[in-house]
């Protein structure tokens, strides 16, 4: 009888043209869901519902399965890291076989997990035993520096394997068993740990300011992760207007939007203005100081994503050639998403960034096969790499 309820639930799913897709966002205190429709082919989604709770007892699963689930949770309940491994071969002149290939990737896999599983117990206040490797995936294989498919048959002295995972402590992983009953496949990620990823260059920094908290992250493409929290966050802009005009925390949030959308009259902008700038001023100053203390050739490109809607940038990052505002947006336009009505608030590109995230990082399916044998035993058996 189970096989055939589960089989009804799964049917819809043969017909859709679309994927559908839901994505929980995990924040203190709160939970958002939100479910989308996504076409592959015309790089479109339509955002169908969204609706907030404050756990997850409180909703019901679908009556139809959907086709996969993304679970996007700060930074004590996942991480996920982005990083190159660099092998060196004893004989560079000879063709790689594929069994030197496997062994290779078993080895950078070993080394993924050592350099890693211990920071991702620390960062999330767990024993290295309860902190599990739930996801792990080639993004991208290079020999000698020139990217390739597979380095099978070539020759070569470094071959340098990018790997992606995602770890989770074993209480989290009871909580996916039962969202699998939401989706045929569930894919848990630290929510700013894969914007990371997607926003990662050369020399990038993303900060992620939010309204209690500024979290920071390495997002360079060879090594992607949680770099620590600052003392800064726009709490401190909305406890000052509460604390000026003695209104409370939803009417200060009210307020600073209209600010910030430039639909407040003169007067009252301008006292709101001096709040602003005073707090602003001192969180770029501070960011500022930090990357000089690296040099002007190592100093990184500075991502700034909000989690509120901000004023128009030319009114208040004058001459910051680091810095650039808005890079969900621009690189969501990029990965060929065209969809986005461009009225959205630009926090809510966070939101379809991470609904779409299954589709916008590269993989090598080959290689995850040779990866995915290797690391079985070691990978949760809720894991399903899609």
């Amino acid at each position: 009888m189970q096989k055939i309820i589960n089989f009804i639930r799964n049917l819809p799913s043969f017909f859709r043209r679309e994927k559908h897709c839901i994505l929980i966002e995990e924040e203190k205190g709160s939970i958002y869901i939100t479910e989308a429709r996504i076409s592959e082919t015309e790089k479109t989604i339509r955002i169908t519902n969204r609706v907030r709770g404050e756990s997850l007892e409180e909703f019901t699963r679908p009556l139809f399965k959907a086709d996969y689930l993304v679970l996007a949770t700060y930074e004590k309940n996942a991480t996920t890291v982005q990083n190159t491994v660099h092998l060196f071969r004893n004989d560079p002149e000879k063709k790689m076989t594929e069994g030197e290939f496997e062994q290779l990737i078993s080895r950078g896999l070993w080394e993924y997990m050592n350099g890693y599983r211990g920071f991702s117990a620390k960062k999330m206040e767990s024993n290295e035993t309860d902190t599990v490797l739930f996801d792990i995936t080639v993004a991208e294989l290079s020999i000698d520096g020139h990217i390739v498919v597979s380095p099978v048959g070539i020759t070569g002295k470094n071959l340098s394997i990018r790997l992606r995972g995602t770890f989770l402590t074993r209480k989290k992983i009871e909580e996916i068993r039962i969202l699998e009953q939401w989706a045929n496949a569930v894919i848990p990620v630290e929510a700013n740990g894969i914007l990371s990823v997607f926003l990662a260059g050369e020399k990038d920094t993303a900060l992620f300011c939010g309204e209690k908290r500024t979290s920071a992250f390495h997002a360079r493409k060879d090594r992607t992760l949680y770099a620590g929290d600052m003392q800064w966050s726009l709490e401190q802009i909305l406890e000052e207007i509460r604390g000026e005009l003695l209104v409370d925390e939803d009417t200060a949030h009210d307020i600073f939007e209209t600010f910030s959308t430039e639909k407040m009259s003169p007067a009252f902008s301008n006292f709101i203005e001096r709040i602003f700038s005073k707090n602003i001023k001192t969180f770029l100053a501070s960011i500022n100081e930090a990357a000089k203390k690296q040099g002007r050739a190592n100093a990184p490109t500075i991502h700034l994503i909000f989690s509120t809607l901000m004023p128009p940038e030319e009114r208040w990052l004058k001459n910051a050639g680091r810095f650039k505002i808005n890079s969900l947006e621009e690189k969501f336009g990029n990965a060929g998403f065209k969809s986005i009505d461009p009225k959205e608030r630009a926090e809510e590109f966070r939101t379809y960034v991470l609904v779409a995230c299954p589709m916008l990082f590269s993989k090598n399916d080959a290689a995850n096969k040779l990866l995915l044998h290797r690391a079985k035993w070691l990978i949760d058996p809720a894991h399903k790499n899609i």
